[in-house]
């Protein structure tokens, strides 16, 4: 959803996904991360993982993917719309896009680590990794939040 029929942030950009995941691993390494590691897809680079250790010692691991295709449906809808030029609206211009914001998202949650109001793995928490490779919030949503919102009670 774009705010109050804007266009998607970062839409125009010309800055290469790898670059801006060489960015990313950046701010991350000088934040505390112990390793980085790129996955990619069909040579391109569709997700971050990266570590930290915990205060008592212990390894936490976080995967950051993009999600390349439905940037693309945003575009499409902005363009249908008249909101975005016809000619932003391909894959490599939606990966570039989903790439930027991310980076800015990683920025701002980095702000608040390094303002002490929350903790790494606090700022990250829908990204830690489980033992099986399933992020947190992938294992929450698969349950359809059981446990987490009150029970709906049919009519």
């Amino acid at each position: 959803m774009t705010r109050s029929g804007e266009r998607l942030l970062n839409f125009s950009t010309s800055i290469d996904a790898e670059k801006t995941a060489y960015e990313i691993e950046s701010l991350l390494g000088k934040s505390g991360a112990t390793d980085i590691h790129k996955e990619y897809k069909e040579g391109n680079v569709m997700a971050l993982m990266f570590g930290i250790m915990l205060p008592n010692g212990r390894y936490l691991g976080f995967r950051m993917p993009i999600n390349v295709e439905n940037t693309l449906l945003v575009f499409k809808e902005q363009a249908r719309k008249g909101k975005m030029p016809n000619n932003k609206v391909n894959i490599d211009q939606a990966r570039r896009t989903a790439w930027r914001i991310l980076k800015d998202w990683v920025e701002v949650q980095l702000a608040f680590v390094e303002s002490k109001q929350v903790e790494m793995e606090r700022a990250f928490f829908a990204y830690i990794l489980d033992n099986q490779g399933q992020t947190l919030f992938d294992i929450v949503a698969k349950n359809n939040f059981k446990g987490l919102l009150p029970e709906h009670k049919g009519d």
